[in-house]
């Protein structure tokens, strides 16, 4: 095996312990069943994630510049572990809000530095514009792992409630080995401050050729947070009984994870910017049918989950491109950080207005708000550019 080869095998193999399939069907059932808390410390303790991984992106994407790739992934890794082991130790709402803190400095250390890492790489070693294929495939593992242990937790629950957790924890901590096989890049950071960090992500974001872009992401990354948000009380609203969650969760990491292995085709067969713009008739349609047809909604929520796969790969290969070396993490976790800002405003005051006029109302109303937005913002500013713009 070639040394290229190793490399994103190793990397597939990183991917894969990033899965947080024994989590997702029995974490929040947990703090309820097992700890008594109700919707508002449920809510509390999602809330102060959601607003701990806006603040934490810009430093967490300094210091991946600063210590080096493969440290800050470890890094997260540890944290993740240690999030993990804890969940059924302790019993306090204050100390579930500050794991739930934790646990988003954990997932920010990641978001920014591993698709800087993999660019990288592939920029020596290969080619960088293979990065939307292997990020695709590389999701692809972890879905499908998620999909796989989402199931087993299930299973494994029935015997004992911490176990799905430990298997979590020791998924998590395996990555540690994997990380230290992988390749260190050779990028010069030494002499990269936070100054300099904040400086380059500024001059970054704000030039034409991504600016624009970001806001148009922010549009459906906030449209497709919100429904993920209200997705199952959505789902049991039209007659998907709650025992067969578990169920729908892993058909959705086993669509996310097709879509996700054909990214690198569709960005070669229709273009990253054709992509992008198909996302305003397609959700168009997709959301004004649920307001029409509240059944719908099961199949939005795949599609949607679909679409997320296929573009957030994409997004990255668009960011990575017009980023360069010293500060790449930096912006990543920039731009992270904006839509992360979008998506918590959206949903901050989403439930009031679903509230108000009813769910299904509200998200085909949401729906075509947001695409009428995206599709203004394409006519006026046009957003996706193939060429090079700084």
């Amino acid at each position: 095996m070639s040394t290229t080869r190793r490399t994103i095998f190793l990397y597939y193999l990183y991917q894969a312990t990033l899965s947080n399939g024994f989590y997702l069907p029995v974490g929040i059932i947990f703090l309820q069943q097992q700890r008594g808390f109700g919707l508002d410390i449920i809510g509390l303790t999602q809330g102060a994630f959601g607003l701990a991984l806006v603040f934490a992106e810009i430093p967490t994407g300094y210091l991946g510049d600063r210590l080096g790739r493969r440290s800050t992934l470890a890094l997260s890794s540890v944290i993740t572990t240690l999030v993990m082991a804890l969940y059924t130790v302790i019993t306090t709402p204050t100390a579930y809000v500050l794991l739930y803190i934790l646990w988003a400095i954990g997932w920010s250390l990641e978001s920014g530095t591993g698709s800087a890492w993999l660019y990288e790489i592939l920029s020596e070693r290969l080619d960088s514009d293979e990065f939307a294929r292997v990020r695709g495939r590389g999701s692809t593992v972890s879905l499908l792992v998620s999909a796989i242990s989402a199931v087993t937790a299930g299973v494994l629950v029935t015997v004992a409630w911490p176990l799905p957790f430990v298997a979590g924890a020791t998924l998590s901590a395996a990555g540690l080995p994997v990380l230290m096989a992988l390749p260190i890049v050779t990028v010069d950071t030494r002499r990269l401050t936070l100054v300099d960090g904040l400086r380059t992500l500024l001059t970054t974001v704000t030039a034409p050729g991504l600016r624009w872009f970001i806001v148009y992401s922010a549009i459906f990354y906030a449209l497709f947070d919100v429904l993920r948000a209200f997705e199952q009380p959505a789902v049991t609203g039209v007659g998907v009984p709650v025992a067969a969650l578990g169920v729908l969760y892993a058909g959705l990491k086993l669509v996310s994870a097709c879509s996700a292995a054909a990214t690198g085709w569709l960005a070669d067969r229709v273009g990253v910017s054709d992509s992008f713009r198909l996302l305003i008739p397609v959700v168009g349609i997709a959301f004004l049918l649920v307001g029409v047809l509240p059944v719908v909604v099961v199949p939005v929520v795949f599609l949607v989950r679909a679409i997320q796969s296929i573009v957030q790969p994409l997004r990255a290969q668009y960011v990575n491109d017009r980023a360069d070396d010293m500060g790449r993490a930096t912006v990543l976790s920039g731009v992270s950080m904006a839509l992360s800002l979008a998506g918590g405003g959206a949903n901050l005051v989403a439930g009031q207005f679903a509230e108000r006029i009813g769910l299904f109302s509200f998200l085909a109303v949401s729906g075509c708000l947001s695409v009428a937005a995206a599709g203004l913002l394409w006519i006026r500013m046009t957003p996706v550019r193939n060429e090079f713009v700084r």
